[in-house]
């Protein structure tokens, strides 16, 4: 996960993710000649995954958020697999089926790149809304059967880090780098695009 004041690149690293990891597009040209490029790994990963690709400050002012990016999910879900996890329609788990349903059809995982995965914290919001968005949550990445069959990867921008949320962490999973760390990695990766 990464946390950093706002404009300092963290979307454009997210765009710049979405463009390496989605097998929507074929985007080795974008990457020829850059430090990633040269990466034994480069190949394997390159355009090879299922990418979610989650804006979160485009759901503001909806009053229920977790069920109306539920439903943006399932549409694009069922859109790669015509029927997606409707054997669990109107269950906690239906997403869950629903992506687990597009692993097997496609035969390949997810990695998902959420901007601004605290937006609907930092609102003022219900604690009930807010617990349901970390619940949420914690069904995609915290799911120890689901997760690992399912996801590859995530990565979660925002300026909140994912922090204690009750008796036990959010999202245990996640490594947070700091901004310095960030800005390493990522402009160190992308050879200085700009």
């Amino acid at each position: 996960m990464r946390n950093a004041p706002h404009r300092f690149g963290k979307t454009f690293a997210a765009e710049s993710l979405v463009a390496y990891y989605s097998c929507g597009c074929d985007s080795r040209t974008l990457f020829d000649g850059l430090d990633i490029s040269r990466d034994p790994s480069f190949l394997r990963h390159l355009n090879a995954y299922n990418v979610v690709r989650l804006d979160m400050t485009a759901f503001r002012g909806v009053a229920n958020i977790t069920a109306a990016v539920t439903q943006a999910l399932l549409s694009e879900l069922r859109d790669l697999c015509p029927g997606a996890g409707e054997r669990h329609a109107g269950q906690a788990g239906q997403i869950t089926s629903a992506i687990t349903d597009v692993v097997d059809a496609t035969e390949r995982q997810f990695v998902f790149v959420i901007d601004e995965w605290d937006a609907p914290l930092r609102e003022r919001r219900s604690k009930a809304s807010q617990e349901d968005w970390v619940f949420f949550l914690r069904l995609l990445f915290k799911n120890f059967t689901f997760t690992s069959k399912a996801i590859t990867g995530a990565y979660m921008t925002g300026i909140l880090p994912i922090v204690r949320y009750g008796t036990q962490s959010a999202l245990s999973d996640f490594h947070h780098e700091p901004t310095s760390r960030m800005v390493i990695d990522v402009f160190h990766c992308l050879d200085k695009v700009f």
